[in-house]
C-alpha cells in the first residue's frame, strides 16, 4: 500500500516485500485470484483503504496470522524476511 500514490521522493524498504509475499502465498495457497474481478484501479484503493482478502474458514490458524502480520497496514508492523523464516520453521500448532 504504501507505494501508491507513486512517487519519487518516497522511500519504502523491505516490508514492501513481506505484504507482496503474503500476497503471493495467499493466492497459491487457497488458488483463488486476490479480488478477482475487480479492475486494476479498484484493487488499488481497497488495499490502500486498508481491505484484504479474506481468510478462507479453512485456512490453518498459524499461517492466517503469519498472513495477516505480513498485510498489516503499518509497514513497521509487519515481520521481516528473518522472522517469517523463524515461523515457518516453527512446527503447526
Amino acid at each position: 500500500p504504501e507505494l501508491y500514490p507513486p512517487s519519487d521522493a518516497r522511500t519504502y524498504d523491505g516490508a514492501v516485500d513481506v505484504f507482496a509475499f503474503a500476497m503471493l502465498l495467499w493466492h497459491v495457497l487457497f488458488r483463488v485470484e486476490p479480488f478477482a474481478g475487480a479492475m486494476p484501479p479498484a484493487v488499488v484503493a481497497a488495499v490502500c483503504a486498508g481491505e484484504r482478502p479474506p481468510l478462507p474458514v479453512h485456512a490453518p490458524y498459524a499461517l492466517g496470522r503469519i498472513v495477516s502480520a505480513c498485510w498489516s497496514h503499518a509497514p513497521s508492523a509487519r515481520p521481516d524476511a528473518g522472522k517469517l523464516v523463524r515461523l515457518f520453521a516453527q512446527p503447526a500448532e
